[in-house]
């Protein structure tokens, strides 16, 4: 798949308002064989973006990653997928995607506690 020259996605049906100039969405899906990417926000007329989403990486992609780099687990769900949020904005041409490191950060904390916490415990047993 990662040789494949495009991204085949699959059709996408969502609401959208038009506002002020803006199209606004709140229930869109974006996904692929590999990833889904769920997003509210909107897109200008004018090519503004604003929005927010959250990648939803396929199991066996995120499998990988995390056998590369361990700590990646504790942003996985239980059905073993990566979940990142991000935001994303910009315009059609300069889009910036920038995640959310503040969720990635207390993620990995959490998940280190708990790790370190039952090692304690099975320690001092």
């Amino acid at each position: 798949k990662a040789r494949q020259p495009h991204t085949v996605l699959q059709p996408m049906e969502f609401p959208v308002r038009i506002v002020n100039g803006n199209l606004l969405f709140q229930n869109l899906m974006i996904a692929s064989d590999g990833f889904q990417i769920y997003a509210q926000g909107q897109v200008g007329l004018n090519g503004q973006i604003d929005c927010v989403a959250t990648l939803a990486m396929d199991p066996y992609l995120s499998g990988l990653l995390i056998t590369n780099i361990p700590t990646m687990q504790y942003i996985a769900d239980s059905y073993g997928r990566l979940i990142l949020p991000v935001k994303i904005h910009g315009t059609v041409d300069h889009v910036r995607i920038i995640p959310d490191m503040e969720y990635v950060i207390n993620r990995v904390i959490q998940g280190k506690g708990k790790e370190f916490l039952l090692d304690a415990l099975k320690k001092s047993l």
